[in-house]
């Protein structure tokens, strides 16, 4: 537990140095708020959007017989209002009602959603010694989730088909070890950088220390070792292992989720891609998945332009992205193709590429799918009969065979070729080419 400990406080201390860069408010008795928190209602129309893509997501994934259940980390800002002053208003009207909008809207889209929001703002443990979230950081702490993990667990138990799935995953018996309330080191929110010119924060961060270990004293990996997860857990920084919540959540389940917790500056988007493309959904799909995401990126989509290229998306293309890696069975395409360029298994260079022709075109709602063995990274070019050319990125597990889902859609005409980049690998195979459909009813 104390090499945990240590462990947890050292990927912490790194977490900072990605956030070197945000701005801190400084509000009542030295809490520290994050300005990225603010929006009002210029965001309305893109949270919209953002609701409408998760929405196609949940019904895709029913389709294919997994249930998804979404949960919204709330603001600290509104969570901690009373600690604002002297700058409360910068919580504005819209602000304070987002996540009930969003709640409703879920709702009536038929999306199972966990409200962290309520359960927090009711919580006895809000303003006790170790709050829900760090005082100097964005982050909630291990007490804040503990809520959240008991929430999720609450919202399972209340809701048949979630309950339904849970019920059919594999239990691993977990206990929970207390390491009493211990001083954490300053949170992301206290870089020079970030604070007011001349400020120094000298209080003293306070938190839970906890671990959850197997009843069997197995020593697991991620998968147990396997490329096998029935329940699946895709989320944010505030997943990560330092913030213990895994723990918190494999406790409370009594369950070995497989985690995805992407950082911010990748988001939400990329992490249900990450997820989707990985041999555990691939081979062997879960009965539930569990997506947090935070609320404040609830405003950010897909085309979010401030991120690097490979994590940016046009918001259809991830849609399409998305829909085809959910597809369980490949629905045959009419639409012939023809596979040139061969590398074959062998070594190749920057340059090398395999190329796949469609004789007679495609359409916007096929995809490409094959099996790829010898690269982590591969770069798909699109090429239109307009010959307009588009460039997709495809993340793949290292070292491992694993399904690549290349949707022909193009912004620009209808695809006629694409050619398929592995970069430098001493050896590259991809086979198994089919023209799938996308569902349309999704569409």
């Amino acid at each position: 537990m104390i090499f945990k400990f240590f462990l947890s406080i050292l990927t912490l201390l790194l977490s900072f140095q990605v956030y070197a860069v945000t701005t801190s408010i400084v509000g009542k008795e030295d809490w520290l708020f994050y300005k990225n928190e603010i929006f009002d209602n210029s965001a309305k129309l893109d949270i919209s959007q953002n609701i409408d893509l998760v929405s196609k997501i949940n019904k895709l994934l029913k389709m294919n017989e997994i249930e998804l259940l979404v949960t919204l980390v709330p603001l600290k800002m509104r969570i901690y209002s009373e600690k604002l002053e002297p700058n409360r208003d910068l919580l504005n009207p819209f602000m304070e009602d987002n996540y009930e909008n969003v709640t409703l809207k879920f709702s009536q889209e038929g999306i199972n959603f966990a409200n962290l929001n309520e359960a927090f703002l009711k919580s006895s443990e809000k303003n006790s010694t170790t709050p829900l979230y760090f005082k100097y950081d964005t982050h909630w702490s291990p007490s804040g989730g503990m809520l959240a993990a008991q929430t999720l667990k609450s919202t399972i138990e209340n809701t048949p088909a979630l309950k339904d799935a849970f019920e059919k995953t594999a239990i691993t018996e977990y206990i929970l070890f207390k390491g009493g309330i211990i001083n954490w080191p300053k949170g992301d929110l206290t870089s020079a950088e970030s604070l007011p010119p001349g400020y120094v924060s000298n209080g003293i961060e306070r938190g839970e220390n906890y671990s959850a270990v197997r009843r069997d004293n197995k020593k697991v990996g991620l998968f147990d070792g396997e490329d096998i997860a029935d329940l699946i857990e895709v989320g944010s920084s505030y997943s990560k292992p330092w913030t213990l919540f895994p723990e918190a959540l494999q406790f409370t389940l009594q369950r070995n989720p497989a985690f995805y917790a992407i950082t911010a500056d990748k988001g939400s988007w990329y992490a249900m891609l990450s997820m989707l493309q990985d041999s555990p959904f691939q081979k062997q799909r879960p009965k539930l998945v569990i997506w947090e995401i935070l609320e404040r990126e609830l405003k950010v989509l897909p085309d979010y332009p401030y991120r690097e290229d490979r994590y940016k998306f046009n918001n259809q293309e991830w849609l399409y992205r998305a829909s085809a890696l959910i597809e369980k069975k490949c629905r045959p395409s009419n639409f012939e193709l023809s596979v040139v360029n061969k590398i074959n298994g062998r070594q190749s260079k920057e340059t090398d590429f395999v190329e796949v022709v469609f004789p007679k075109g495609s359409n916007k709602m096929n995809y490409l799918s094959f099996y790829e063995k010898g690269t982590s990274l591969i770069k798909v070019q699109l090429f239109t009969s307009e010959k307009n050319v588009a460039t997709m990125t495809f993340e793949l597990p290292a070292s491992k065979e694993s399904i690549v889902k290349v949707p022909l859609y193009s912004t620009k005409g209808f695809v006629s070729k694409i050619r398929i980049f592995p970069g430098v690998t001493p050896s590259f195979k991809a086979e198994n080419f089919q023209i799938c459909n996308q569902p349309e009813a999704i569409f």
